[in-house]
């Protein structure tokens, strides 16, 4: 108690703040990636949840020179690396499969891949993956290089350890998700599927997370990303975050280059 007040009058100097995003004017509304806590970035497929989530990778490897694991359960090492490097180096990964490159492109991508490629950012791809495997990774990875941040794509397909039911799954990875951040003392960033519900919701709500009520228990923060079906502007909105106000805020999303820019 006395070392948290003396960290309080010091104007908050001395407590750990979260990581920074990227993006200015989210970080004014949310810390969300702070150290212990467990934050919950949910959204219906399309929608640029995992983009947003490679967005803040990148930019802490390779601005802020921070270490972060991804457990990408969806895309393999060589799809995430691809569209990092596109990404990084705005080119439409479509075009670069399919369509020759010009000499600038060409220039943007080598220098991209060179940054990146210096950055402290590991990508495992790895079949059946279990929080317990997740968790002996970032042990590991910590003792050896330090670990600033972990981010898995996406909840609901990492492999259960117990349950008899799907909701009973989900619950129980999502209480493991919480104990493993609380046990490698690092924010672990989990992405999370909406439910179709969603999809006739003027907004998302807690209540459209898919497959389980506990991941909202069990989250310190939910943000939830979604595109506005009439306008097709696109949001990020801050519906639980512990210590802070929720909010919402919009956001220009780049589908070409899979950016999100404050808007």
């Amino acid at each position: 108690l006395l070392e948290a007040m003396h960290a309080l009058k010091s104007g908050g100097e001395k407590l750990r703040a979260g990581l920074p995003s990227g993006f200015p004017k989210l970080d004014e509304k949310a810390q969300f990636m702070r150290p212990s806590q467990l934050t919950i970035l949910a959204g219906r497929p399309g929608a640029g949840k995992s983009a947003l989530a490679t967005n803040i990778a990148e930019y802490l490897c390779v601005y802020k020179a921070k270490s972060v694991l991804i457990v990408s359960l969806e895309m393999s090492k060589m799809e995430y690396a691809e569209r990092l490097i596109c990404s990084h180096a705005e080119i439409n990964a479509f075009d670069a499969r399919n369509k020759p490159l010009t000499p600038e492109q060409m220039r943007r991508m080598v220098e991209s891949h060179a940054t990146l490629a210096r950055s402290k950012m590991l990508i495992c791809d790895e079949a059946d993956q279990t929080v317990s495997d997740v968790l002996a990774m970032g042990r590991s990875l910590k003792r050896r290089n330090g670990l600033d941040l972990i981010v898995i794509d996406y909840l609901q397909l990492l492999t259960p350890q117990e349950g008899d039911n799907r909701q009973e799954q989900v619950a129980s990875i999502s209480r493991s998700l919480k104990k493993l951040a609380r046990a490698l003392d690092v924010p672990v960033l989990c992405l999370c599927q909406l439910s179709r519900k969603a999809d006739d919701a003027p907004e998302p709500e807690r209540s459209h997370l898919r497959e389980s009520g506990a991941i909202e228990n069990d989250a310190d923060n939910v943000l939830f990303v979604w595109e506005d079906a009439k306008t097709k502007e696109s949001w990020i909105k801050i519906d639980k975050q512990r210590g802070g106000p929720a909010g919402r805020l919009k956001m220009t999303f780049q589908k070409e280059f899979t950016r999100f820019t404050d808007y």
